[in-house]
């Protein structure tokens, strides 16, 4: 008798797990990740304005890892700008440095030359 009560308690057990799961995916709400991320960063649409200066620094803890960051961006005009990086981690070592530029070709919304 005391094998079916185990195997009995076991399947109760599977029951209720299956019961949970299936009301928390029941309940579960749709998320969206925001347009402007991309792959871990953030690119928007929009550059700077013309002689705009934006400075930055932010904390990155993917991971468990903590890595520092202080950005430079510099719209040069209108639709052209570009951006420095540089990152460290916690020993105060040099992990990366970067330069980028943008230029922004149309405006959000706006179909892309021969697109219908």
């Amino acid at each position: 008798m005391k094998y079916f009560a185990s195997r009995d308690a076991a399947m109760i057990r599977r029951v209720r797990l299956l019961l949970v799961s299936f009301f928390v995916l029941l309940a579960a709400t749709p998320l969206f990740a925001h347009r402007e991320d991309y792959i871990g960063e953030t690119l928007v649409f929009l550059t700077l304005e013309r002689h705009s200066l934006e400075p930055e620094v932010f904390v990155d803890t993917a991971h468990g890892f903590r890595l520092y960051n202080a950005a430079l961006e510099y719209g040069i005009t209108d639709r052209s700008m570009v951006d420095g990086r540089v990152s460290w981690g916690r020993d105060r070592e040099l992990d990366s440095a970067r330069v980028e530029g943008r230029h922004r070709f149309g405006d959000e919304g706006t179909p892309a030359a021969g697109s219908t």
